[in-house]
């Protein structure tokens, strides 16, 4: 600022001046700030944040999410996806587990009633044996025929009964192996019916811990922000809770200034939405490769990241900030624009002072410089008057 006024100054000087070289624009020596700076501009983000993604399984449309900025507490529903093909997932699942366990009901009972019926069937042989035996005392009695039927019926008892008890143990073997096999497939409905009940769940997202939420962005095409009605396919990022209080500024620089920045460089950050509020950081990160600005476009801009090291007011994430990178800064020295000073070889720089009613040169040595002005060293004093442009020679 005190660099313009000194050249309005000088015009003013240079006006008041008549004929010839003496019409020339004039500068005023003085002595200011140096500041070498780029001003561009860049969007607040939070340094780190806590993601809030969707299962991987999940897909559907947004039928409600929250506006950016609200505060929400752990467990505070955020987010609501309507997922049609997750809900008649579920709900065949629950159906395919309930048909299991009807089965397996079914088959004990049938089981259990065969049990029955084979373990009668043995009672009934051991009563038979127990008569036949009872009837057998009485052989001795008995004509040699109807001993030998006696006989006949003892071992057809005893037979009876060793055949029932084979028939039941086989079947019991048979019975565990297919109500562990039925079991079996139950245990595993019952892991895709939670599966699939997890993702159903999942359609009301929570906030896992407290904070501010920021919607998240839709993953192709133009990344826009999610809004009701937003189609969702597999694991996506819904929103961010971000810790605000360790912030950064995001900028895109143009190939020709970028290589004139470094990490480290101061940046001094003013805000459009709160007049009041400045802030300072430094670049801590800058991109290696260059993009496109826009599709298709010739001009290539580069990533670069700053912190926010202090701010007068807390800021918010998604935040437009006005960034002075400087490059290079000192107080008080003697600054003149870069167009009154004047190459006359490869190494001799020169300015022309006005010396009552003419221009004497001068060789200056000159300090740090930037695109539109250099601190003079020596050669100068401040005050002195010097043209802006080359005098013509006589």
């Amino acid at each position: 600022m005190a660099l313009l006024l000194a050249i309005f100054w000088s015009l003013v000087v240079g006006s008041c001046s008549s004929g010839g070289d003496q019409d020339m624009p004039l500068f005023v020596v003085q002595r200011t700030a140096f500041e070498d700076m780029i001003v561009t501009e860049g969007t607040t983000e939070a340094q780190s944040s806590v993601n809030i993604p969707t299962p991987d399984d999940l897909e559907g449309t947004i039928s409600f999410i929250l506006e950016n900025g609200t505060h929400v507490k752990a467990g505070d529903t955020v987010c609501i996806i309507d997922a049609p093909e997750a809900e008649t997932e579920y709900d065949e699942r629950k159906k395919r587990l309930e048909s299991r366990l009807a089965e397996l009901e079914k088959l004990v009972a049938n089981q259990e009633l065969e049990r029955a019926l084979l373990e009668a069937n043995i009672r009934s042989s051991e009563a038979e044996a127990i008569l036949a035996e009872y009837d057998s005392a009485q052989m001795q009695y008995m004509s040699p025929t109807a001993r030998r039927i006696q006989e006949l019926q003892l071992e057809r008892a005893a037979l009876s009964r060793s055949r029932y008890q084979r028939q039941l143990d086989a079947q019991d073997v048979m019975d565990k192996a297919e109500v562990m096999r039925l079991k079996s497939r139950i245990a595993r409905d019952r892991r895709r019916l939670a599966d699939a009940k997890k993702i159903v769940d999942s359609r009301v997202v929570l906030a896992p811990s407290d904070g501010i939420f920021v919607r998240g962005r839709v993953p192709w095409g133009d990344r826009e922000e999610h809004v009701v009605g937003t189609v969702l396919h597999g694991r996506v990022l819904v929103g961010t809770l971000p810790d605000v209080s360790r912030m950064k500024v995001k900028l895109q620089i143009p190939e020709a200034e970028y290589k004139r920045i470094s990490e480290g460089d101061s940046v001094e950050y003013s805000f459009d939405a709160t007049p009041d509020n400045k802030g300072w950081g430094r670049i801590v990160k800058l991109a290696t490769v260059g993009k496109e600005r826009t599709v298709g476009s010739p001009v290539k801009v580069f990533d670069v990241e700053a912190s926010v090291d202090s701010v007068r007011q807390p800021l918010a994430p998604g935040v437009s900030a006005i960034c002075r990178i400087y490059m290079q800064r000192k107080p008080d020295v003697l600054v003149v624009p870069m167009v009154c000073i004047h190459q006359v070889d490869s190494q001799k720089k020169v300015v022309y002072v006005k010396k009552r009613f003419s221009f004497k040169e001068r060789e200056v040595t000159l300090g740090l410089s930037s695109q539109k002005e250099a601190i003079v060293t020596e050669g100068l004093s401040e005050g002195e008057v010097i043209t802006l442009l080359k005098p013509k020679k006589k």
